[in-house]
């Protein structure tokens, strides 16, 4: 992937493809994630600053490119879920290469692991070199079986850095964390605050869990919604009542939503009861590989993506990509709010309607 920037815009070469990102734009990305994230790192210059957020993190080519551009000049700054034990591998690479490195190099090359209690649940990467930079997050694992087996959804912003800066502070907290020495978890969670959103906001913006209960703001959303809307929703595993009443009340409303969810994670009374819920409620079903039929190898495909977006008659669109799934258990999350994007949207729906021709229909189940 070769990008030129160009006056007000970029031009991502992928393949033969080409694809005209327009600054403060914002890209759906899915399944090419890995490689298209290679890829654009590998053109960043020496001048760069880079940062991560992941909760697993073992895809090699990008560990050994990340390390390339610190030997280079750049600053790169990496946060782990310590708990997750894949990310050990990792750590270990990282612990290798800082010892090859020059003096210079190894203070711009930080790889730290998250400790505590509450999961480190983000998948984030942003950059920034000169006056350009790109914020990206959504459900995808820097991993290959993330890359070539599940469904996956990241949302890319490029130069729009308010963004940008909202992104460096959910890193900068969880760097800090990651460097204390006390009960993280019980001095964190009571400097939380907790924000819920009344309205959708007049531009993109960034929530974090930092800040936000992201399920509760993502309630908010779902209660604006009237008659004739629609609303696609997904999300790799569900068991939060309140959300899911959310979803009811829109569609007892009027609007048209539709659900999708992985097939493999409705394994338990509280799962199966929900997905009745909202059948019974009108909301259209559609599960991911409910079978285990579809496989990766050994592996059995997921659809991981947590997204939601609605449209509705006289309304702007919105567009959240998240990386929090429709759960109670509290987690370090981050979405990606998109008011107004119709392209965003629209591209969304597309990747939806290609979703459906892989799943099966709550009624072909035969649950009820």
């Amino acid at each position: 992937m070769k990008r030129l920037f160009y006056k007000s815009f970029f031009i991502v070469l992928i393949g033969s493809a080409s694809i005209v990102f327009c600054q403060g734009r914002s890209v759906l990305i899915g399944n090419n994630y890995s490689q298209y994230i290679e890829n654009e790192v590998h053109n960043l210059g020496p001048t760069a600053n880079i940062m991560l957020d992941q909760y697993v993190f073992t895809f090699d080519s990008i560990r050994q490119r990340l390390a390339q551009e610190a030997a280079e000049g750049a600053w790169v700054s990496i946060n782990m879920y310590r708990a997750h034990a894949s990310n050990s591998s990792t750590y270990y690479f990282f612990e290798d290469v800082h010892k090859l490195l020059s003096l210079d190099a190894q203070q711009r090359l930080f790889v730290n692991k998250y400790p505590g209690k509450y999961a480190l649940h983000a998948k984030h990467l942003s950059w920034q070199e000169g006056y350009h930079c790109a914020s990206h997050l959504g459900s995808h694992n820097l991993t290959n079986l993330a890359s070539e087996a599940n469904k996956e959804l990241i949302v890319a912003t490029y130069d729009d850095f308010a963004v940008y800066q909202e992104c460096k502070k959910f890193h900068d907290t969880i760097t800090h964390l990651c460097s204390q020495v006390y009960d993280y978890n019980k001095k964190y969670l009571k400097s939380l605050e907790r924000i819920t959103l009344t309205e959708i906001p007049s531009d993109r913006m960034i929530m974090t869990s930092l800040k936000h209960d992201i399920n509760r703001s993502l309630i908010s959303f779902i209660d604006t919604l009237q008659k004739d809307g629609t609303a696609l929703v997904g999300a790799y595993s569900m068991n939060d009542l309140n959300l899911i009443q959310a979803l009811c009340n829109a569609a007892d409303r009027g609007t048209q939503v539709v659900f999708f969810i992985d097939g493999q994670t409705i394994n338990t009374k509280t799962e199966f009861s929900l997905l009745k819920q909202l059948h019974e409620h009108g909301v259209t079903i559609y599960t991911y590989n409910y079978d285990g039929s579809k496989k990766y190898g050994r592996y059995a495909k997921k659809m991981h993506a947590k997204f939601y977006a609605a449209q509705q008659p006289g309304q702007p669109s919105v567009v959240v990509i998240s990386t929090r799934n429709f759960t109670k258990q509290f987690g370090l999350n981050m979405c990606s709010v998109h008011p107004n994007d119709k392209e965003l949207f629209d591209d969304l729906y597309t990747w939806c309607e290609q979703l459906k021709n892989e799943c099966e229909t709550y009624e072909s189940l035969g649950l009820s």
